[in-house]
């Protein structure tokens, strides 16, 4: 809740919906603390206008297409390609799994699937340009 500047009270549904932008004439439906999160949970008109101007800009935006990129994975951290490398891969409840309830059923059909590590990708090293 916010407080009001000047006196000892929390600010009204109107005042906090006048501070988040709402015209007078908007009603907001449910009792007092439905109110308070419907206008709390909201963006106000002049942020969500500006993303908005944003994002058009964005796509109307001609982009510019590094050739000598196309078609190539690069990535210009080593360290991230190698941590990528090393995570384990993962198999979220497969269907033939669903039925095998040990964890040793488990580890033996990921060890038929080559183990729990991923095959590396490649991956160029390039700079930033």
């Amino acid at each position: 809740m916010l407080l009001h500047p000047s006196g000892k009270r929390v600010l009204s549904v109107r005042e906090y919906a006048r501070l988040q932008g709402f015209p007078d004439e908007w009603q907001f439906s449910g009792g007092c603390q439905a109110q308070y999160t419907q206008i709390g949970n909201a963006v106000p008109f002049e942020i969500g206008a500006a993303v908005g101007k944003v994002l058009a800009a964005l796509i109307a935006a001609p982009t510019a297409v590094d050739a000598t990129r196309l078609g190539r994975v690069a990535c210009e951290d080593r360290q991230l390609i190698d941590r990528f490398n090393a995570r384990p891969r993962t198999v979220l409840n497969p269907q033939r799994m669903r039925s095998d309830q040990t964890l040793g059923a488990a580890r033996a059909w990921m060890g038929n699937l080559g183990g729990s590590t991923r095959d590396p990708i490649e991956v160029e090293i390039l700079p930033h340009t």
